[in-house]
C-alpha cells in the first residue's frame, strides 16, 4: 500500500539513519574489518536486531494509520528525512487548526490577464444630422491587454501567398516574403455603428511591461456614426436631447477555442495601472476644445460608459462597449425671438375683442392680417426645422396660435349674424366676446407654459456649457 510504504520510508528512515551512523562510528574505530572481535560483531547484530524490531513496529503503526492522506505522508516522510522544502499541494487540515503555509508567487491580477481594456478619447464632433441619424466624429481608440503565450509567435522567414483581383472574373497570385521575428496578436476592434471610417495616420502599438506582457494599441479614426432612431427623436424641438453613441466590440476569433474566446477574454475599461496616471480619466474622456454646432453638453458629466449584450455575436457571453454623450440643442433663438413674437401677435388679436360685433368687417380683417403674419413666419421657419414624418413641438405651438386666431374670426362672424339676423342685442354679444377673449387668452398662456416647460426641465437637469 502507498500509505504503508511511505510511512515506512518516512517514519523508519530517521531510526534507520541514526543506527547506521552509530554502526559506522563503531566500525571506524577499528583498524580493519577483520580485526573486529566477536563482542563487536555481537553488538552490531544486536543493533541490527533493534533496527529490524523498530522497522516492524513502524510497519504495524503504518497499518493502523493507512487512512492518512498522501500529502501528509509525503510531508512527514520524505520532507522529514531529506530535510527539503515542501512544494506540494496544501495538506488536508483538520477543523479548527491553522492551514500549512506555502510559498505563493506573485503574478498579475486575474482581472488584468483576462480582459481587453478600452480607452476612448473624443477629439471632434461635427454637425448632427437628426434626419439621417448620423454624426461625424474623430475618435482615438486605445486597447490594453496582457498577452497570453498563444498570442506571441516567433516564426522564420516565410512566403505568404495572396491574390489580386483582375477584373471581375479572375485573380492573380502574388507572393510576398516575411522576415523572421516575433508576431503579436492584436485584438481586432470593430466600430459596430460606423457607416464609414478612415484611419488617420497609422496605428501605434507598444509594450508597456515585459514582465506582465502588457501591450497598448492605439488608433485615431475619422468616422461617421449611425445613431439609434430613438436617440434622434426631435418631437420636442427646439428643446430636444440626444445621446450620441459609439459601439465598440471584438467580433473576430471570439468563438470557442479562438484566440479571443468570449468565455475567457472579457471586455473592460482601462485602469490607472494601464495609463500610469497620464490622463485624468483612465477609460476615456472628451477633449476640452470640442464644440458641437447648435448643441451643448455637460463637460462635468462627459462620456458615459456601459457594456451591453451583443445580439449578433458568437455566443451569449459576447458584449460590446457603449460610449454615449448626452447633448441638447441650443434653443435661445427660438426662446427669445420666435415665441415672443407669437405671444405678442396673440395678445394684439385678443385686444380686438374690444370692438363691437357690428364692426365685424374691421375686426375680422385685422384678425386675418395677424393670421397672415403668422403664416409668413411659419413658412420661413419651416425651412430650418427638421423634415420628419411627425409633428414637432414648435410646429404644434405655432399651429395652436394660428387656429386660435381663426377661431376668433369665426366667433366674430357668429356674433354679427346673431345681431343682424336674430335680433340679439349688442350687450349680449359683448358678453359672449368677453368670455371668448378670456378663453383665448388663457389658451395662449397655456401654450407658452407647454413650450417653456421643457426648456426649464432641460436647464434643471444639467449645466449648459458655453
Amino acid at each position: 500500500r502507498v500509505g504503508s510504504y511511505s510511512n515506512l520510508m518516512g517514519g523508519g528512515a530517521d531510526i534507520f539513519l541514526e543506527n547506521c551512523k552509530a554502526a559506522h562510528l563503531h566500525s571506524s574505530s577499528s583498524t580493519s574489518l577483520v580485526s573486529l572481535d566477536r563482542s563487536n560483531a555481537t553488538s552490531i547484530e544486536e543493533n541490527d536486531a533493534n533496527v529490524g524490531q523498530e522497522i516492524n513496529n513502524v510497519v504495524k503503526t503504518t497499518d493502523e494509520e493507512s487512512t492518512t492522506s498522501v500529502e501528509n505522508i509525503m510531508e512527514k516522510g520524505f520532507a522529514a528525512a531529506l530535510r527539503k522544502p515542501y512544494y506540494g499541494s496544501l495538506p488536508n487540515t483538520p477543523p479548527g487548526s491553522s492551514p500549512t503555509k506555502r510559498k505563493v508567487f506573485a503574478h498579475p491580477a486575474r482581472e488584468e490577464l483576462n480582459t481587453i481594456r478600452f480607452q476612448v478619447l473624443v477629439w471632434y464632433i461635427g454637425p448632427i444630422d437628426v434626419v439621417q441619424g448620423n454624426v461625424a466624429a474623430q475618435v482615438r481608440i486605445t486597447l490594453f491587454w496582457n498577452a497570453a503565450d498563444s498570442h506571441v509567435e516567433t516564426h522564420d522567414r516565410r512566403s505568404i501567398k495572396s491574390f489580386v483581383m483582375q477584373g471581375r472574373k479572375s485573380a492573380l497570385e502574388r507572393t510576398t516574403t516575411e522576415d523572421a521575428g516575433t508576431a503579436i496578436d492584436v485584438p481586432p476592434v470593430s466600430i459596430l455603428n460606423a457607416v464609414s471610417f478612415n484611419v488617420i495616420g497609422s496605428p501605434d502599438i507598444s509594450e508597456l511591461s515585459r514582465k506582465k506582457r502588457l501591450y497598448r494599441w492605439s488608433c485615431l479614426y475619422k468616422v461617421s456614426l449611425l445613431q439609434d432612431e430613438e436617440d434622434m427623436k426631435v418631437d420636442k424641438f427646439p428643446h430636444d436631447e440626444h445621446h450620441l453613441t459609439i459601439r465598440l466590440g471584438i467580433l473576430s476569433a471570439r468563438e470557442r477555442g479562438g484566440k479571443w474566446d468570449s468565455r475567457k477574454w472579457k471586455l473592460a475599461l482601462a485602469t490607472e495601472a494601464d495609463t500610469k496616471g497620464t490622463i485624468r480619466v483612465p477609460h476615456g474622456m472628451i477633449v476640452d476644445h470640442v464644440k458641437i454646432p447648435e448643441f451643448s453638453f455637460d463637460k462635468d458629466t462627459g462620456l458615459a460608459f456601459s457594456f451591453t449584450p451583443l445580439k449578433h455575436g458568437t455566443g451569449k457571453d459576447d458584449e460590446c462597449l457603449r460610449v454615449s454623450l448626452k447633448v441638447r440643442r441650443e434653443s435661445s433663438y427660438y426662446d427669445n425671438n420666435i415665441v415672443p413674437i407669437l405671444v405678442t401677435l396673440h395678445l394684439v388679436a385678443v385686444s380686438l375683442f374690444s370692438m363691437d360685433a357690428n364692426d365685424f368687417f374691421k375686426r375680422g380683417l385685422m384678425l386675418l392680417n395677424i393670421t397672415f403674419v403668422e403664416i409668413g413666419l411659419r413658412t420661413s421657419l419651416d425651412r430650418h426645422l427638421p423634415s420628419v414624418g411627425y409633428e414637432i413641438k414648435l410646429q404644434r405651438i405655432m399651429n395652436s396660435f394660428f387656429f386660435s386666431l381663426l377661431f376668433c374670426v369665426f366667433e366674430s362672424s357668429v356674433c354679427y349674424f346673431l345681431i343682424n339676423r336674430r335680433g340679439w342685442s349688442v350687450e349680449t354679444t359683448d358678453a359672449i366676446d368677453s368670455v371668448v377673449a378670456l378663453v383665448v387668452l388663457n389658451f395662449g398662456c397655456y401654450q407658452c407654459y407647454l413650450y417653456y416647460k421643457d426648456r426649464k426641465d432641460v436647464h434643471q437637469k444639467s449645466i449648459i456649457s458655453s
